[in-house]
């Protein structure tokens, strides 16, 4: 019940805030909280593994930033950026797949994260999804362009480096 409340909370801040802090912000913010939450994780198991102790809510609550920052933006954005990145025509296609390579992605983790775990430890593999999680947050702050209010042509012409034309000077020809 906790997971689905923390999910829930997550994807309603995510539907206030991502029309006021646009797209390349909330994605940035909520991969380095998902990173921040497996570091933590990570350092719980290992810590606790060598005898350390800490606390037990300490794992639980860096699950739930995990879930929250997941629920509240790395989820949400792509089908976004989807709608933003590609035409009318286009976008039920372009949905179908994104949503089949996520879903395989899903099984691949959860069928092979107890293999991971038993190869590398368990702290190793929370650590391995953080560095993911920070390699995408650079790679979004390096070059992904921001989405919100503009147009297809615009977002292509910002990511294929072209200045965009200047439609608005209007000559006249003698």
């Amino acid at each position: 019940m906790m997971i689905g409340v923390v999910q829930l909370l997550g994807s309603i801040v995510a539907t206030c805030i991502v029309e006021k802090t646009g797209r390349k912000l909330l994605l940035v913010t909520t991969s380095f909280a998902v990173g921040v939450g497996m570091v933590v994780l990570s350092a719980w198991f290992y810590m606790t593994s060598s005898g350390f102790w800490l606390p037990g809510w300490l794992p639980v609550l860096a699950m739930c930033l995990c879930i929250f920052a997941d629920a509240a933006g790395f989820q949400p954005i792509s089908y976004i950026i989807i709608t933003d990145l590609f035409t009318f025509q286009l976008r039920g296609n372009v949905s179908a797949f994104a949503n089949v390579c996520a879903k395989l992605s899903n099984f691949v983790q959860t069928k092979w994260f107890t293999i991971i775990c038993e190869l590398i430890g368990i702290h190793w593999t929370f650590l391995f999804f953080a560095a993911i999680c920070f390699v995408a947050c650079f790679y979004t702050i390096i070059y992904f362009p921001e989405t919100r209010g503009k147009t297809v042509d615009e977002i292509y012409s910002k990511l294929s480096g072209k200045a965009k034309k200047d439609d608005s000077r209007i000559e006249s020809v003698p």
